[in-house]
């Protein structure tokens, strides 16, 4: 009898997280939108060679990427890779330069400063597809997408 009591007593504190998580998932177009924010960052040394590589989130329509400072720790140069059509491999669409490596979080920023060719481009120009930052800081129970 213990069992079956303790049995109905998890199923009731479980079943309402299921449902909740159900009704709050994100819609494959937003999902297909987000996930082009994604690229894939190359980091170059002096001499053009790689060194590491890693994602990176661009957080606005003219370049800044999000990354983390181990994937661009020792790096001269930054190609960033965009995906291409569903499984086929990124492609180099620009070249980057960081503006920002924290040294005490594994946190650093990038931006788009140059096309595939290595050409100066205005980052104004860009219209690129981006991941917002929220307008306001998680709380204890919010639901987080990553």
């Amino acid at each position: 009898m213990k069992r079956y009591l303790l049995v109905l007593i998890a199923i009731a504190l479980i079943l309402p997280g299921v449902v909740l998580a159900q009704g709050e998932t994100l819609s494959r177009d937003e999902i297909t939108r987000l996930s082009s924010s994604v690229v894939l960052i190359v980091t170059l040394d002096a001499n053009g060679d790689a060194l590491a590589s890693g994602s990176g989130t661009i957080i606005t329509p003219t370049g800044a990427i999000y990354t983390n400072r181990h994937v661009v720790e020792g790096g001269a140069d930054f190609a960033i890779l965009t995906p291409g059509s569903v499984g086929e491999p990124a492609e180099l669409a620009y070249f980057a330069s960081a503006t920002l490596v924290h040294q005490t979080v594994d946190f650093a920023e990038l931006q788009i400063d140059r096309d595939a060719n290595g050409r100066a481009i205005n980052p104004e120009s860009l219209q690129l597809p981006f991941v917002s930052l929220a307008s306001e800081l998680p709380q204890i129970g919010d639901r987080i997408f990553v």
